[in-house]
């Protein structure tokens, strides 16, 4: 398993087609060596609500996949 940084580097988000799409971004990025940083999951942001996951990848970055509900 990777050391990570005590300081992740950069945050980057995807938009993801479904929730399904982030349950499949997650669990691909654990077996390929990542960490997760969040469940998949529902998470309030400021003005609205979304289905995201985050992990860590190998270098310390976050990377978030998430989707919003259909309007």
């Amino acid at each position: 398993m990777a050391t990570l940084p005590a300081n992740p580097g950069a945050h980057v988000a995807l938009r993801a087609r479904s929730e399904d799409a982030v349950r499949a971004f997650h669990a691909a990025a654990l077996a390929a060596g990542g960490v997760s940083d969040g469940e998949p999951g529902p998470r309030q942001a400021a003005m609205t609500t979304y289905f995201g996951a985050f992990i860590l990848d190998l270098d310390g970055n976050k990377i978030e996949a998430l989707s919003f509900p259909a309007a």
